[in-house]
């Protein structure tokens, strides 16, 4: 199984995206957040929709991509609760233009009341999640279901962003990727749960039985284009998250507030000392925990 970055940039805007690959090829975005831009308006900020200009990005993606199938990590529209008129005059056009190139499968976030009007029943996901090829997708503000313990858990809802700076200050704020491992602490204990997990965790170990157990790694070598990618092993008993940023260009919030103001039970449980911190086109951009001390004392 492999993961890439197909990240695109368009007038300066960006394009978060990921394309997993293993039994068919499928392009991942998060929080896009049609009707933003109204909330906005109401706030005294004064923007004119992106609707039209955010679905040309994710077009331009699934042509590039060829995806077999598109997932959308939550989030798709903003108006909580109902659904604001922007919402109403933009949604129905995005998803039959969608429609057109690639199956879609929505998780629906916390933002995503009422959207189920606009789709099919077969393109929304269950509530929980869903686990395909051993990968677990959600929006990510509510608990893990226990089914998606010992996987790789995608999602969304955090919308990371992080700035980099030299010697003297100069440098460039950029939405992120993150890489992390969660501990144990994010699973219910209810008794149901725990018998989950431990079905889980018996059936990792058969799987990994006389296999060297193989640490998640950028492998920059396996694309002779020199695309990074990410290649995640199967069968571990570590739960990994991989949080990506929103494809919604006006929002963003620095990924270390995110670890030291947690609010999601993800944020809660994430590792410090495990994440690993890549940029839009998979560029590794360091650990967590020394961006976290260069916070904190802003002359290092």
């Amino acid at each position: 199984m492999n993961i890439s970055f197909p990240s695109a940039s368009y007038d300066d805007i960006t394009a978060p995206s990921l394309l997993v690959e293993d039994t068919k090829r499928r392009l991942i975005v998060a929080d896009l957040h049609f009707g933003i831009e109204s909330e906005l308006n109401n706030k005294g900020f004064y923007i004119p929709s992106q609707a039209r200009e955010r679905k040309a990005r994710l077009l331009d993606l699934i042509k590039k991509t060829e995806p077999e199938h598109l997932i959308i990590l939550g989030d798709v529209k903003h108006r909580i609760p109902g659904t604001s008129r922007q919402e109403f005059s933009e949604l129905p056009f995005f998803f039959e233009k969608i429609r057109k190139y690639v199956p879609i499968t929505v998780c629906l976030g916390n933002h995503d009341p009422g959207l189920e009007q606009f789709l099919y029943p077969h393109e929304i996901a269950p509530k929980a999640g869903i686990i395909l090829d051993e990968i677990s997708y959600m929006h990510g503000h509510t608990r893990p279901s226990p089914d998606f313990f010992g996987t790789l858990i995608i999602c969304g809802h955090h919308h990371p962003t992080i700035g980099l700076y030299d010697g003297i200050g100069i440098g460039f704020r950029s939405p992120c990727f993150v890489l992390a491992k969660l501990n144990d602490s994010i699973w219910d204990r209810s008794t149901e749960d725990t018998e989950k997990i431990k079905r889980r965790r018996l059936r990792s170990e058969k799987t990994t039985t006389d296999q060297q157990e193989t640490k998640p790694d950028l492998d920059r070598e396996s694309d002779p284009d020199g695309e990074k990618t990410l290649f995640i092993p199967k069968g571990t008993q570590e739960t990994r998250v991989l949080i990506m940023p929103a494809f919604n260009e006006c929002v963003g919030y620095d990924l270390r507030q995110t670890v030291l103001r947690p609010f999601s039970p993800i944020s809660r449980a994430i590792e410090k000392e495990t994440a690993e911190v890549m940029l839009l086109d998979g560029t590794y951009a360091g650990d967590l925990e020394s961006m976290i001390r260069s916070f904190r004392d802003p002359s290092r």
